[in-house]
């Protein structure tokens, strides 16, 4: 505390509180991933570099649980004992930085006694079409909607002879077409083939009816 004055006569008071307190401590967030999947045949040279957010310099681990089958060093690195049988590893501890920040550490180590098949999924070449909303009706026009992939640019369409069907509209996953049946047509099962205008082509099935 204390006075305060100027030149011209003016006066006044001053304060000022300074207050001093133990450093703000942070805990240690673990960083991911917390999971791994393993063969057996890899887990005999398996290792894994845990880390953590917050920390101010040098973070020690201190793993509580896991020995022996997995084992975390001082600096976070973690490694099998040798090779593991297939089943569930879990390993946990507690972390501390260079300024006491503190917290904790988990990781669960599945191993699995051979490698997943390999998914092949199959590539789909475009254009494709899946499926056709709507029957066609003979002697009448109706609008049909076929649902697929690629479409663009209003493709021309083709089908038995005495259909026409034109595309009023092409979102390229959708076509609507509007489809025109000639009097005393047969019914049945047929297909539209769909021309991009580059050449492409693929086909889809649909009902022709009598209403």
């Amino acid at each position: 505390r204390g006075t305060t004055s100027d030149t011209s006569g003016d006066h006044g008071t001053f304060f000022f509180d300074l207050r001093v307190g133990a450093v703000a401590l942070a805990p240690l967030i673990q960083s991911k991933p917390v999971v791994a999947s393993v063969v057996a045949a890899s887990t005999s040279t398996y290792t894994h570099q845990l880390d953590v957010t917050g920390a101010t310099g040098a973070v020690t681990f201190t793993q509580t649980k896991g020995a022996p089958t997995l084992l975390v060093s001082s600096t976070g690195l973690l490694s099998t004992s040798g090779a593991l049988a297939p089943g569930s590893y879990v390993v946990r501890g507690t972390t501390s930085d260079a300024r006491g920040d503190h917290g904790t550490f988990f990781f669960n180590l599945r191993v699995s006694a051979h490698a997943p098949p390999t998914t092949t999924v199959p590539k789909i070449t475009l254009p494709v079409a899946f499926v056709v909303s709507g029957h066609a009706v003979t002697g009448k026009t109706v609008t049909l909607t076929v649902q697929g992939l690629g479409f663009y640019g209003r493709p021309r369409i083709t089908s038995h002879p005495g259909t026409s069907a034109v595309v009023t509209k092409d979102t390229g996953t959708a076509l609507t077409l509007k489809v025109s049946v000639r009097p005393h047509t047969r019914n049945g099962r047929y297909s539209f083939t769909i021309t991009l205008a580059n050449g492409k082509t693929c086909r889809v099935r649909y009902n022709q009816r009598s209403n």
